[in-house]
């Protein structure tokens, strides 16, 4: 009788660890939620938890919790401004954060963190800010000594430079005809 009990406990144990596991991901947690079971949550899980509403008072409160690596890479739009990048600088893991889809590029933001970012991911997507596609040879003369050379070839800023070289080409071709 005595190893059926332990084994209900184990079982009860695994069964909420894997439920937890699951709210962790993809549940929309309030801070109260995540302060009351902050020691069951899987913080890779919920930093990755596009649910729950962040904001740069849950993210202080939750700092040291949360797997920077994870949530660089997947924190959306509305949080990656400059105030706090700033904030959390040196939380940030500069090569997610270079690679994530939703930071909108400014020259701006690239010049005040410019040792931090990895530029391998910098040049491989186009998100700069809707008024200013500054993906050029412009960017490229602009940053030649950060961009990684053996990357450029393969590269989306690259492909951006090709096009806009056959654009002048075209147009320069209508022009002579």
């Amino acid at each position: 009788m005595e190893t059926n009990n332990m084994q209900d406990f184990l079982l009860k144990k695994q069964i909420r660890k894997e439920a937890m596991e699951r709210i962790s991901e993809d549940y929309p947690l309030t801070r109260e939620m995540m302060k009351l079971h902050h020691h069951e949550l899987d913080w890779s899980k919920v930093s990755r938890n596009s649910s729950i509403n962040w904001t740069p008072e849950l993210i202080k409160d939750f700092a040291n919790l949360i797997d920077w690596k994870v949530f660089s890479g997947s924190v959306d739009e509305k949080l990656l401004y400059d105030e706090i990048i700033e904030q959390f600088k040196d939380k940030w893991d500069w090569t997610e954060l270079s690679g994530n889809s939703s930071l909108k590029l400014t020259y701006e933001l690239l010049d005040k963190y410019i040792d931090r970012w990895d530029w391998s991911a910098i040049i491989q997507w186009r998100r700069w800010d809707s008024d200013n596609n500054a993906f050029s040879f412009g960017f490229l003369k602009r940053y030649q000594d950060r961009i990684p050379v053996n990357e450029l070839e393969e590269s989306a800023l690259w492909s951006e430079i090709i096009d806009e070289e056959a654009n002048a080409i075209k147009k320069e071709m209508l022009l002579k005809a």
